[in-house]
């Protein structure tokens, strides 16, 4: 990741962003409170500080930062979780001016929720990473808990279930939907989950080329955050969803990636090197997204093994 003033400018005003979205209602938890009431000055402190342009300093404002993303993102995602339950409970969560985006994915976790029994769903979150302290569960508030959401709507086949969720939705309410959704929908059912190589990028146009570490294959993204904060090199594991489901090979990834450092990489490929091996002499011709599917839970697992951080 850059460190400069343009890559702290992008994180400053995503997180400033995330809180005005984020209105503090008036009957949640004193700490929440205090994170999106306290925050926005520590954001004003590091922008004050960039003016300094010291790579000490950007160093700190790093590290400060990310306790702060941390913090913002848990606390936004805590109120706009239980607004989501609200609002389902409600039957406002598919109200038709909402973007189709957000449309669909109320009605998709809408769906998971019928599918999933607590039990199921705690086993699953285990699986994937997270600590279980009897029926509460901890996980990074921010790329992990998205990644998990996504792992458990378009890779992981539920016990007892006929195909993964995304599909399973598909074939139950696809003809339901609002030509938008229906539209998003169908982008979503191409999904190409991998760990990627940033092998060319143009910032300026937020676009960048990426190749597929498990295929080999070569596809561009085009986003406006990652293209400036990924640089030519870097390594992460992303959901990529096409612009034009009709064909083409421009894509822009599902949510937040994670970005691998390298000495971390060369651990983990031997690793997928060896698992490969296994799922591939069993299973020989299966396409390489199905491989990923079937071990992006053990990668998740494996990157806390060896980083020791939950």
């Amino acid at each position: 990741m850059r460190l400069n003033a343009e890559t702290f400018q992008i994180r400053i005003s995503k997180l400033r962003q995330l809180i005005a979205e984020c209105p503090t209602p008036g009957n949640v938890q004193e700490e929440i409170k205090e994170i999106l009431e306290v925050t926005p000055n520590m954001l004003n402190a590091a922008e004050d500080a960039l003016q300094l342009n010291d790579l000490l300093v950007f160093n700190a404002i790093h590290e400060a930062l990310k306790k702060i993303e941390i913090d913002i993102e848990w606390a936004v995602g805590t109120v706009k979780g239980e607004k989501t339950v609200r609002s389902i409970e409600e039957g406002t969560d598919t109200n038709p001016d909402l973007p189709a985006t957000k449309r669909l994915n109320n009605r998709l976790l809408k769906f998971m929720m019928t599918q999933i029994d607590k039990d199921t769903y705690l086993g699953l979150f285990k699986e994937f990473g997270g600590k279980i302290d009897g029926d509460t569960a901890y996980m990074d508030p921010g790329e992990e808990t998205e990644a998990f959401s996504q792992w458990i709507i378009h890779d992981k086949k539920i016990p007892g279930k006929a195909d993964v969720i995304i599909k399973m939705f598909a074939q139950k309410e696809m003809n339901n939907l609002s030509l938008d959704e229906q539209s998003l929908l169908k982008a979503y059912l191409k999904d190409w989950p991998s760990i990627f190589q940033v092998t060319q990028i143009t910032p300026q146009k937020n676009i960048y080329r990426v190749k597929d570490l498990l295929t080999g294959q070569e596809i561009k993204l085009r986003d406006k955050a990652t293209s400036k904060t990924l640089i030519k090199g870097s390594i992460f594991i992303g959901r990529a969803i096409p612009f034009n489901i009709g064909g083409g090979d421009l894509y822009y990834p599902l949510g937040k990636v994670l970005e691998i450092p390298s000495k971390l990489w060369e651990v983990l490929s031997d690793c997928l090197n060896e698992w490969s091996k296994e799922f591939f002499s069993a299973q020989p011709g299966t396409p390489a997204q199905d491989f990923y599917r079937y071990c992006n839970a053990r990668i998740r697992r494996k990157i806390i093994e060896i980083t020791g951080v939950n």
